[in-house]
């Protein structure tokens, strides 16, 4: 999806304003609730499969995931984790910002940051 996303952008004088990103709804594999965004600049409109959206904003946990997308489920244990022990409620919708582009950086230093919203 993040290249119609690119594309659809583009086409409407759109600019890129920081990296993808994927945004969880659920974890069911059998109905996975999944979107795929890029932060823009400019005005661009909803247009066959690609719509805008908005992030929420408030209180967020935040960790930064290096290595392979592979190995980035191990940190939402972690993320509950810490957010249980801090008595915080985990919002609905954590998303995961896709800072380094994987056709240029190796798997080992990829950087990802994971964003869950505090409920």
């Amino acid at each position: 999806m993040i290249p119609k996303v690119r594309a659809a952008i583009a086409a409407q004088g759109g600019k890129p304003a920081g990296p993808p990103y994927g945004r969880y709804y659920n974890g069911d594999p059998a109905a996975f609730d999944t979107e795929a965004g890029i932060p823009f600049t400019g005005s661009v409109r909803a247009a066959n499969e690609v719509r805008v959206g908005e992030l929420p904003g408030g209180p967020a946990a935040k960790t930064v995931h290096i290595g392979p997308y592979d190995t980035l489920p191990q940190e939402y244990p972690r993320v509950e984790g810490w957010l249980a022990e801090k008595g915080k409620r985990a919002a609905v919708g954590p998303w995961e910002s896709y800072v380094d582009d994987m056709a240029t950086t190796k798997p080992a230093a990829l950087r990802t940051e994971l964003y869950w919203p505090i409920g």
